[in-house]
């Protein structure tokens, strides 16, 4: 019979409470949490840590908070005993799993789907990330700090970064000494050296102990723990004390907590707890435009625009807004958690949760949306009035959040109401964790708007436990999905390459700086010449033909270099007029090269550009001129309106013979050869030559 989840949950807190436990929670540590590799790092070295059978942190800290819920011993309990322990717990893990997902409607926990994938959820941050953001979470409490518990916030990640470091070079001697893992000194590797933290963080003995502490729990300490869902005082306090010694088994565990945990000290103080929220809300809000500023450069970003009326009444207020040719990013921050009750599967609460962090920040972003379109007032946190460069064709709807929130995607797709149209986006939902990941590669304007605008137009297309993994996927690959495909779902090693990219920027492991990919290849083509030339331009048609060159495949750089080299080359060598064009979806382009005058030029290419979109019927198409040899982009034409019948376009379109047009055979670009009339025509629009090219 299918156990239920209380029946397994106290069987697992037999195993837990057993003797000599703590040796077998060591063990437990070590087998999951450890990556082995020689030289450099490389995804298949991680590819264990993506595997069904590991244990995530979440399992691991409930083995631990049970742990506590006794008198702790440190006795080894003998190589049989702590095996079958290892055994045993694994084993009732993967019941209690099985449990959760047939649990049944217990009064008002009804909702086991969200519970399961709440508990289950994969790690929004790497641990470097909370340590990083603390330091200014907190930056604003500095005093507070000193007075109330006699350290600085910097003086807290010091630490937590130094047991990160002790507690790494430990298990790695461990391992490297080969005298097998089920053995006592596996828990020795996860003691915690007071005096050699006090050596290393340079901080007074006195300091580190207080820091320490106020992270550590001891046994009985955690009676209240009752069901997986419960609160587990491990995962606020994941250092455990034992008689005189300290042992952390989790660095995850404790840099989320010192990212986390401070906030619950400071809003117990009731007169500085306004303070502390206000400061709170402000770290998103700074965050937040300091990133974008990184990325678009300060005359592009705005924090805390309030949009108003003709008698300065306030309609609406942006907490962060990035303004781009003819697009804007609305960033509406909230720093809210899912609480116990949601955690537990309470439908109501997680709905009020999500309604909080998600829903009514989303609302406020389309609010100011719409109001923006409208073409209503701007002004700054002075209410300095103030007008966006252009017209706005593209809204961003960007709720984020500061908190990890377990299983976001997941209640993303259940319970958030959209409203979409030809201006306003779908939303893009993300924490700061994840705009950190984004800024660290997408460094430009084009790149970070072409991902954003992807990965919006796609939204529920895509899923995956997390939105690095869709995030890797694209670095890899480019992120494009068949209009034929309704969804496509990621498994988390598709990661592996953007973990070790983050591990080799951020903590200096040996590894590939950035994954192969849409950063790394055809770096020297055309196409990667004009995107660069092209990536900071504020301008639509810039903005236009920089997504445009972006959306597309290897294949499709590929052939489009070709083309552009050899009508480059022959310019250069014969000093006369070459030109290609192509259609990428539903948008056509063209490239000019030659030495004529601007005018000239510009004339020319302006008419080609309307020919060639009247005759594939296109909406949108684009023209530049490049200048021989240099690959400069000299001007361009854009047209975009719907096609329709003109005369006037018909009297000029006439038959001609093909001149100076390259076309890709067989993976060679070569002069055209005239098809027959009702042959495909060469320039690959899909139709007969003689309702194409032959006009």
């Amino acid at each position: 019979m299918q156990k239920t989840e209380s029946e397994v949950f106290s069987e697992l807190e037999s195993l837990c409470t057993s003797h000599g436990f703590i040796h077998g929670l060591a063990l437990l540590s070590c087998m999951n949490n450890i990556t082995l590799y020689e030289e450099e790092i490389s995804s298949e070295d991680m590819q264990h840590l993506y595997e069904k059978e590991r244990l995530i942190r979440t399992e691991i800290s409930t083995v631990a908070g049970l742990l506590l819920k006794s008198e702790i011993k440190t006795d080894y309990p003998g190589v049989d005993v702590l095996s079958k322990l290892y055994e045993d717990v694994n084993t009732s893990l993967a019941v209690l799993h099985s449990a959760m997902f047939s649990a049944e409607k217990d009064g008002e926990y009804d909702n086991a789907m969200i519970k399961e994938s709440i508990f289950y959820a994969a790690e929004s941050a790497y641990d470097f990330q909370y340590l990083d953001m603390a330091a200014e979470k907190y930056s604003l409490d500095d005093a507070w700090f000193l007075e109330e518990m006699g350290f600085t916030c910097a003086d807290m990640v010091s630490v937590g970064r130094c047991i990160e470091s002790i507690i790494g070079r430990q298990v790695s001697d461990f391992l490297r000494r080969s005298h097998g893992i089920l053995n006592d000194e596996v828990l020795n590797a996860y003691e915690l050296p007071i005096d050699l933290i006090v050596t290393e963080t340079g901080l007074s003995d006195s300091k580190v102990k207080t820091i320490i502490d106020l992270f550590s729990s001891t046994g009985l300490s955690n009676e209240s723990f009752k069901s997986m869902s419960d609160f587990n005082v491990f995962n606020a306090k994941p250092i455990i004390l034992v008689g005189n010694k300290y042992y952390c088994f989790s660095d995850y565990s404790l840099a989320q907590s010192i990212y986390e945990t401070p906030f619950f000290w400071m809003n117990d103080d009731k007169k500085y707890r306004p303070i502390s929220a206000q400061h709170r809300g402000q770290f998103v809000e700074d965050y937040v435009y300091r990133k974008m500023t990184s990325v678009f450069g300060a005359e592009n970003v705005f924090k805390n625009v309030y949009i108003v009326n003709d008698n300065n009444e306030t309609l609406g207020e942006i907490d962060v807004l990035v303004s781009f040719s003819d697009s804007v990013i609305i960033y509406q921050a909230k720093s809210k958690k899912l609480t116990i009750e949601a955690r537990k599967g309470n439908g109501n609460a997680i709905q009020k949760d999500f309604q909080g962090a998600i829903q009514d920040a989303y609302n406020q972003g389309v609010s100011c949306a719409q109001l923006i379109i409208s073409g209503v007032c701007l002004a700054d946190q002075n209410f300095k009035r103030f007008n966006l460069n252009s017209s706005v064709s593209r809204c961003y709807i960007v709720p984020i959040i500061s908190e990890h929130y377990p299983s976001l995607s997941f209640q993303v797709r259940q319970y958030l109401n959209t409203t979409i149209t030809s201006e306003i986006y779908p939303p893009f939902i993300m924490d700061v964790f994840l705009l950190d990941v984004l800024t660290e590669f997408l460094d430009t304007p084009l790149y970070f708007l072409s991902y954003i605008d992807r990965r919006s137009t796609y939204n529920m297309r895509v899923f995956s436990s997390h939105e690095l993994t869709v995030f890797s996927l694209h670095l890899k690959q480019n992120l494009w999905i068949d209009n034929e495909c309704d969804m496509f779902m990621l498994h988390d090693d598709i990661c592996a390459d953007l973990d070790i990219a983050m591990l080799s920027r951020r903590k200096g492991v040996t590894g590939k700086h950035t994954p192969d990919g849409i950063l790394t290849l055809h770096q020297d083509g055309f196409v990667r010449k004009i995107i660069k030339s092209l990536e900071s331009e504020n301008h639509k048609l810039a903005v236009e033909l920089g997504l445009l060159f972006l959306s597309l495949d290897s294949d499709s750089i590929e052939g489009i270099n070709q083309m552009a080299k050899k009508t480059v080359f022959l310019s250069s060598i014969d000093k006369k007029h070459h030109d290609f064009s192509t259609v990428v979806g539903d948008i056509g382009f063209t490239v000019h090269c030659n030495y004529y005058d601007k005018d000239a030029a510009e004339k020319q290419l302006h008419g080609h550009c309307i020919k060639r979109k009247y005759i594939t019927k296109s909406k949108k198409w684009i023209g530049i001129h490049v200048r021989p040899k240099t690959y400069d982009v000299n001007y361009g034409v854009m047209l975009d309106f719907d096609w329709e019948y003109s005369a006037e376009v018909e009297s000029v379109i006439t038959p001609s013979r093909i001149q100076n047009t390259l076309v890709n055979i067989d993976g060679v670009m070569t002069q055209a050869k005239c098809p027959g009339r009702n042959e495909p025509c060469f320039c690959g629009s899909g139709k007969k030559y003689k309702k194409c090219c032959l006009r």
